[in-house]
């Protein structure tokens, strides 16, 4: 395992969540010795970092915005279906809750799956998280992928334009 307190630190850059900077957290170890060797202690470090990234994050506030004319100047929408949805993305989950369960599973697994749940117009109703072990990814016959999602009822096909993948690339 690589040394923890360097994961730790590295997790914490300056985070950035849509483009904002939601600032960065100073975390303090005993001493410079590496932590791995104390796995009760590493795991009260991890989850204590985990805490503080999920509570940055849950702060984040949402602004909509629409551009009106070719300088770039804009106007800031107040009211709009998607706000909604951000503010209250389904019916069992604050904007909290749901953010801090999706940036545990980013932190954790390196990724995180949101299902946009659709009325039978189409429109977007609710945003659910989904655990990344409970998700199997297969390329359809058009090259976009199909997210096969376990549950207690069964398994639930999703197309992609029915799901929001993120992934951690690069180290």
């Amino acid at each position: 395992m690589k040394n923890i307190k360097d994961t730790i630190k590295k997790l914490f850059d300056p985070i950035r969540i849509f483009g904002t900077n939601v600032g960065s957290i100073q975390l303090g170890f005993p001493d410079d010795k590496t932590s791995s060797t104390n796995t009760l202690q590493d795991s009260l470090y991890v989850n204590r970092a985990l805490d503080l990234l999920k509570m940055a994050v849950s702060d984040v506030s949402f602004s909509l915005h629409q551009i009106t004319n070719v300088k770039g100047e804009y106007e800031t929408i107040d009211t709009h279906p998607v706000l909604d949805l951000l503010y209250r993305p389904n019916p069992l989950q604050t904007k909290t809750e749901f953010l801090r369960v999706m940036v545990a599973n980013f932190a954790i697994f390196k990724e995180a799956f949101i299902r946009i749940v659709l009325d039978a117009s189409g429109n977007p109703i609710a945003l659910v998280n989904m655990h990344p072990a409970d998700i199997t990814i297969k390329l359809g016959a058009d090259g976009l992928p199909i997210y096969y999602y376990s549950t207690i009822a069964g398994e639930v096909t999703l197309p992609a334009a029915e799901v929001i993948h993120t992934i951690v690339t690069g180290k």
